[in-house]
């Protein structure tokens, strides 16, 4: 049968879950945590055995690098892995990216959902708020639409460091501002550093998380929208469509 996003999924065969964490001091709990679940799970139906190996980080995080090949999204917007060639077409909103271990290589649906509506709705000069930016690709893609100001926020130091790689890689640092940080921190009264000199309202702003997440900050999205403006979320499953 397929599932929601039209995989094809076999319930007859055995299906392996692999996670992978960082070998910290956090690291032996967090795998006897992971015992114990599998322990209560394995009294409603048979779980196989924990298996650990460790994987240098470099083959984890370049591995997947020659099956991310250039994809064109909608009408124009293309997203070229920073690592392979491209000669841009008239009109297209080319996006240099290495999304790293960060979140956002284009291909989730929440994310091509976020850049289809961004094609639709992007102004020049306007000024777009992008929250849990990730790989930053939603942020530089409303900059090649024509948005004049954008400040990237995430509360992730890693998709902060690869947002601002490719925000640099793609020549949009005096455009988009990438700071480690949560949607009240960028809205701070009398607040200093980039986010606050961009404190405010936004024309559009876009945030590409969870439905709980979205729930959540609900208000105070809201509040960061200037009247007429616009706010895109994805993230959203069906069975919290309603919520």
């Amino acid at each position: 049968f397929s599932d929601r996003e039209g995989y094809i999924v076999n319930r007859d065969k055995p299906v392996t879950v692999r996670g992978y964490l960082p070998v910290d001091d956090a690291c032996g709990c967090a795998v006897a945590q992971i015992k114990e679940a599998m322990g209560h799970l394995s009294m409603l139906r048979p779980v196989g055995e924990l298996s650990l190996r460790q994987v240098a980080e470099e083959d984890w995080a370049n591995a997947w690098k020659e099956h991310f090949q250039v994809h064109k999204v909608d009408r124009r917007t293309v997203i070229v892995p920073s690592w392979r060639e491209y000669t841009p077409q008239p009109d297209e909103a080319t996006i240099r990216l290495d999304p790293g271990m960060a979140f956002g290589t284009g291909l989730h649906p929440t994310t091509r959902l976020c850049l289809m509506a961004l094609e639709d709705y992007v102004q020049p000069g306007m000024r777009v708020l992008d929250l849990g930016t990730g790989s930053g690709i939603l942020a530089i893609a409303a900059a090649r639409l024509g948005a004049s100001a954008i400040l990237a926020l995430d509360t992730d130091a890693v998709a902060v460091q690869t947002a601002r790689a490719n925000v640099a890689a793609n020549g949009l640092a005096d455009t988009i501002h990438v700071e480690q940080g949560t949607l009240e921190g960028a809205n701070p009264p009398g607040g200093s550093g980039t986010a606050g000199k961009m404190r405010g309202t936004w024309d559009l702003v876009m945030a590409n998380i969870i439905a709980q997440v979205l729930i959540d900050l609900a208000p105070a999205l809201a509040k960061a929208v200037k009247p007429g403006g616009l706010l895109i979320t994805s993230g959203i499953i069906n069975e919290r469509a309603a919520d």
